[in-house]
């Protein structure tokens, strides 16, 4: 075998395995992204929460009043407001309205199926987390942070305490509502929300 029959074998199979990566790269990316969304949302989440010392915690497990075990992927806790994030993963295309119980996901244009809107299952996380503790539901805010690839259609938001955003927006609209023109949170009311939520933590032992 010549010199130039190896070059062109190495090339062709450097070429193969090229192409296999060009095929199979955006469907791995989308797998790893979904199984793994809100560890990588986490840390966006962990990062702002050292950038502006606020106290973060991470899957926050709690007995829903219908006897389910329900989970709120992050808590935030602001100088202002306490921040319940939600977190999901679309990668395909989303038609929805705020106040609507149902948006429609398209996973591809032929595919499409019926979602519970997050907004409002957030709004029960909200709700929920004020019912079991001692906090005011209006230092509560509600976020349902989606991945930046998401294809949404032209989306109104109009609540002033639950939110859609992209992940990559989540940093300006935190610093957004902390610039609100309102009381900062007593250090020793939030003191004892963190200690409470902390306390109720059902994953907080695993």
């Amino acid at each position: 075998m010549t010199d130039l029959q190896i070059a062109f074998i190495i090339t062709a199979s450097l070429t193969g395995l090229l192409l296999v990566f060009i095929i199979f790269y955006r469907p791995i990316k989308r797998a790893v992204l979904k199984r793994h969304y809100v560890c990588f949302n986490g840390r966006v989440i962990y990062r702002i929460a050292l950038d502006f010392d606020y106290y973060l915690i991470n899957q926050f497990c709690y007995l829903h009043q219908k006897r389910e075990t329900k989970t709120i992927n992050h808590i935030l806790f602001g100088s202002k407001w306490i921040y319940v994030i939600m977190d999901c993963y679309y990668p395909g295309a989303i038609s929805a309205k705020e106040n609507d119980p149902s948006w429609i996901y398209y996973a591809s244009k032929k595919k499409k199926r019926y979602i519970d809107n997050p907004l409002k299952v957030n709004a029960e996380n909200v709700h929920q987390l004020s019912m079991i503790t001692d906090i005011n539901k209006n230092m509560l805010i509600s976020i349902v942070v989606i991945n930046d690839d998401c294809h949404l259609e032209a989306f109104e938001g109009t609540s002033k305490t639950n939110f859609l955003v992209r992940k990559s927006h989540l940093r300006r609209l935190i610093k957004a509502l902390e610039q609100r023109d309102v009381v900062s949170i007593d250090e020793k009311a939030l003191a004892k929300a963190v200690t409470e939520i902390h306390a109720l933590n059902i994953n907080k032992k695993k």
